[in-house]
């Protein structure tokens, strides 16, 4: 079987933890991978191993993991939880390479740093050759 991994850039959605109340609008930049998309795809080309699926007797198709991590206000990234594990080792995969990440650029509100939620997806692919 050949394996293809889609890369993982594709964020289902991001969320701030502050809520703001007073109807006045805010500056706010989310989190980041510290040296941008192309140091991040880096990062999972060199942790993601993409013949998981096929090496754990994926048949062929699209696999589909979804994570959520916080990125807190130092850029520490915690509490990495699946909420959708197509099996095949898959998720233990993303989270294997999720312990391994360095610090991300902290959230920002007003040029102040908060506590931030993002989901992202991971796409594995396995075509019969």
């Amino acid at each position: 079987m050949k394996i293809i991994m889609i890369a993982a850039f594709l964020l289902l959605g991001s969320y701030l933890h502050a809520q703001d109340t007073t109807g006045i609008k805010h500056d706010s930049i989310p989190a980041a991978f510290n040296g941008g998309q192309k140091a991040w795809r880096h990062f999972l080309e060199k942790n993601l191993h993409p013949e998981t699926p096929a090496v754990n007797g994926a048949k062929p198709g699209v696999y589909v993991v979804v994570i959520s991590f916080l990125v807190d206000t130092a850029g520490k990234v915690s509490e990495v939880r699946v909420i959708n594990d197509p099996g095949y080792g898959m998720a233990e995969d993303v989270l294997k390479a999720f312990s391994h990440t360095p610090d991300w650029i902290p959230a920002t509100i007003d040029s102040r740093p908060v506590m931030y939620r993002q989901k992202q997806n991971f796409t594995y692919q396995v075509s019969e050759q």
